[in-house]
């Protein structure tokens, strides 16, 4: 029996669903591997990485492998959690990559100062109130913010070079944040093969692993507490620069370290 998984949202509230399954299926005696299907434009880094370190955890405790499908899309934190797989497959429309990081700021100085407005901050430091939308960020500032979009890049570099057999400075020379399509993936080593669908790619995983093996898509209907996961699979949609902002401005993610893709598809 395989361990169907669809990964959409990485988030605080999917991940303690996916985290909790696939304890389960490290505990069944029933399960013979994982199959992800991700689609998924990202994510913050440390949802990532947890999701990540939980598929490691799957594959150290069981000797077990896991499979990747990428649909539509697989990119930046989409393609974090995929590394951990031993096999990729992309749709042969599917885009992913987007290796890298980013936080996004606004500053607001020109317009507070057209409106009047000033913004006072009382700090116990100079930098305590750095990427306020209202303090224009100084040089040492924005260094203080590269180190921190830095570090969590090279943690990134590092999964994907483990995860696919590759020299790190391999990996950095595609790791530049775009984003790729199926063809172009496969060209330069970030998946393993391009299908047509994904039932051509269950075929033929089917075939290569014999008879007896059932390809399980847990029912989370009723009263289950992952009841809410797959119902909303089909609303999740890859935001736009303008909803980034509008969620910004909404107060969400500001500030906060993300592997994200920010396009509309």
């Amino acid at each position: 029996m395989e361990f169907f998984l669809v990964v959409s949202n990485i988030d605080s509230h999917s991940n303690f669903v996916y985290k909790d399954y696939i304890d389960k299926m490290m505990a069944s005696e029933f399960n013979e591997g994982i199959l992800l299907y991700v689609d998924s434009p990202g994510g913050t880094v440390t949802e990532s990485d947890e999701l990540y370190l939980k598929l490691m955890e799957y594959k150290e405790v069981t000797g077990r492998k896991i499979w990747t499908y990428m649909g539509d899309q697989a990119c930046s934190g989409g393609y974090y959690i995929s590394a951990a797989s031993d096999h990729i497959a992309i749709n042969r429309n599917g885009w992913t990559g987007s290796i890298g990081v980013i936080i996004s700021l606004v500053d607001y100085t020109e317009l507070y100062e057209k409106l009047g407005i000033k913004e006072i901050n009382i700090t116990s430091g100079d930098n305590k109130a750095m990427g306020s939308s209202g303090e224009v960020m100084t040089e040492e500032q924005e260094a203080i913010f590269q180190s921190l979009v830095d570090e969590s890049y090279e943690q990134f570099v590092e999964i994907v070079a483990e995860g696919r057999d590759m020299d790190i400075a391999i990996v950095k020379e595609i790791a530049d944040g775009r984003i790729y399509t199926a063809k172009q993936a496969l060209s330069n080593g970030l998946v393993d093969e391009v299908v047509n669908t994904y039932d051509d790619f269950e075929e033929k995983l089917q075939k290569e692993l014999g008879e007896g093996i059932i390809m399980y898509e847990p029912d989370f209907s009723g009263d289950d507490i992952f009841a809410s996961l797959f119902a909303k699979m089909g609303e999740n949609q890859a935001k736009s620069d303008a909803q980034v902002l509008s969620e910004y401005l909404e107060g969400k993610e500001s500030g906060v370290l993300m592997y994200y893709a920010g396009y509309e598809r």
